[in-house]
């Protein structure tokens, strides 16, 4: 259904700022797909998601889709005279596909959008099921100019050897580490780090 929902045009992109804290900016723009299906209403992607990446068919097409629609969305906000980076998040299953970089940089390429200007957002405990093959895709990724960004870190296992070998531009400390940084020494020092 979700094949049907990507062709029948059912999914739309929301736009999560990312701010810098001072001064107070705007420093890129996260794109994160909704499904609006016609009958259920509104669906989360933690709904349509787990479906989406027991399939690679499937969540190669909901990628492509994603890609497209950030491309579009970039270029709608450049004739508004807003050009920040967007961020898009990458299951685990795109890493695995050799030709992902490649898919990727011809869809900006077609959509004039500097590939400087996006940023692939992986989850921390996606990165390393395959390190070799990862590394591979994630280096193709970096030499195309796109950034790469550590999502969730501090939730799973990775060593910080294995952190310092993977090609990324930014790091983001998992949530737990942030809301509890107030309270938690452990947590501070950790988010200081």
């Amino acid at each position: 259904r979700l094949l049907t929902a990507i062709a029948d045009d059912e999914l739309v992109l929301e736009f999560q700022p990312i701010v810098t804290r001072e001064p107070k900016t705007l420093k890129k723009l996260e794109a994160l797909v909704r499904w609006e299906h016609p009958v259920l209403g509104l669906i989360p992607p933690g709904r349509f998601l787990p479906a989406a990446e027991s399939d690679p068919a499937t969540i190669d097409a909901l990628t492509d889709w994603v890609t497209g629609a950030a491309v579009d969305a970039y270029q709608v906000l450049a004739e508004l005279g807003v050009t920040v980076p967007l961020a898009m998040n990458v299951s685990m299953l795109n890493l695995h596909d050799l030709t992902f970089p490649d898919r990727i940089e011809q869809r900006l390429r077609a959509g004039g959008m500097p590939a400087q200007h996006l940023c692939l957002d992986i989850t921390e405990g996606t990165m390393f099921n395959d390190g070799a093959r990862t590394m591979d895709i994630l280096s193709r990724i970096r030499l195309k100019g796109m950034q790469l960004s550590i999502d969730d870190f501090g939730t799973g296992y990775s060593s910080l050897r294995m952190l310092r070998q993977m090609p990324f531009s930014e790091i983001k400390i998992d949530q737990s580490f942030v809301s509890e940084v107030t309270t938690s020494r452990d947590s501070r020092a950790i988010v200081k780090s």
